[in-house]
């Protein structure tokens, strides 16, 4: 059992932004309460605290759930601080359980 969290960033962009994450599967309670919380609380916190509009998408059962951030218009700065803590939070989780999460970080299918 793992988790994958792909992590989505503009590739036309210079400082590769950001914008949107999708996580896939199931690991140990643990790992996946960590997943999960920081997940949600991102969603949450984009919500409460920006007026970034996302799609958003969450199946509890299937462990999956998507966020994708429009920075079409508007002042994005708060939305970009959260996905990058969102990033550093799940790279910190990767690091401590690399045989229960791969976190892809912007490489390969990960691009828009």
């Amino acid at each position: 059992m793992s988790i994958e969290i792909n992590i989505f960033r503009d590739k036309d962009d210079i400082d590769k932004t950001v914008y949107g994450f999708k996580i896939n599967g199931h690991a140990s309670s643990v790992v996946c309460a960590a997943v999960s919380i920081l997940s949600m609380n991102t969603a949450n916190s984009i919500e409460a605290l920006t007026d970034t509009r996302f799609d958003f998408e969450y199946d509890d059962e299937g462990g999956y759930m998507l966020l994708l951030a429009d920075f079409s218009d508007g002042d994005n700065v708060g939305a970009k601080i959260l996905l990058n803590s969102f990033v550093v939070g799940v790279t910190g989780i990767q690091q401590q359980y690399s045989d229960e999460v791969i976190v892809f970080n912007g490489g390969g299918d990960c691009y828009d």
